[in-house]
């Protein structure tokens, strides 16, 4: 059905011409400030006809009243009402620098964190991020005690490469610290594993070309990035070195 009502939409967008208008996106603030407005003026070179507007908010939008065309989303979507692609893999990491684990080692369970200091990230409606872990193939939630919270987690990236804490963070923040070595992960084998990043819109039926050609764009220049693979770190090594 979805490839039939793609066609319609195909002959529709020949009819109107070549994308233009407003296009009003969505983002939770650190994605869409570390990979969504980095791919902005190379799409509006491509697509001189449309304008875009970026709202940062770690908040889901109502797509409706907020009048949003396009959504970022992270985590897990639940909502019926929405079309959702899934981009990518999210991958949420614990990090650290190298100055605090000399100071104060490296965790080697889950347990040790409560004898580290963790930094915590804040929502806006108040609620504090807990930290997810996979343990024997099921997904654990934990809520550190902290010294240090934010609610913004360029905030949180910025106190953990001070060397004040354990931060856990997406791998999208954090993959150039590590590629430089400013970062090292600990504890990768509870990393978790069942969230993904996901484009958002409300209906696949009279869907703008302005709308889907952002919508394809946007998929594949992020999937081309592969910025969320770390997998190639050298992190078991290095918590072996540690906990000699």
């Amino acid at each position: 059905m979805s490839h039939i009502v793609d066609a319609v939409n195909e002959i529709q967008n020949l009819r109107d011409g070549p994308p233009c208008g407003v296009l009003r996106i969505s983002s939770p603030v650190a994605f869409g400030r570390k990979v969504v407005a980095p791919l902005l003026p190379k799409f509006s070179n491509a697509y001189p006809g449309i304008a875009l507007e970026l709202v940062l908010n770690d908040d889901s939008p109502d797509f409706a009243s907020d009048q949003i065309d396009v959504a970022f989303r992270s985590g897990h979507i639940e909502d019926s009402s929405i079309i959702a692609r899934k981009i990518n893999p999210m991958q949420m990491v614990l990090c650290a620098s190298r100055s605090y684990i000399e100071r104060r080692g490296v965790p080697s369970t889950i347990h040790d964190l409560k004898r580290h200091d963790c930094i915590n990230f804040k929502f806006p409606n108040g609620r504090i991020s807990e930290w997810e872990f996979k343990v024997d193939g099921r997904i654990q939630e934990f809520l550190p005690a902290s010294k240090l919270t934010f609610n913004d987690e360029d905030l949180v990236l910025k106190a953990v490469l001070d060397g004040y804490g354990i931060a856990q963070l997406g791998a999208y923040q954090v993959c150039d610290h590590v590629a430089r070595e400013e970062l090292d992960l600990v504890l990768q084998r509870y990393a978790p594993d069942d969230k993904g990043n996901y484009i958002c819109y409300t209906s696949r039926q009279h869907l703008p070309s302005r709308t889907r050609v952002f919508v394809d764009f946007m998929t594949d220049e992020i999937r081309a990035r592969d910025v969320l693979c770390l997998e190639n770190h050298r992190v078991d090594r290095l918590e072996e070195a540690f906990t000699l």
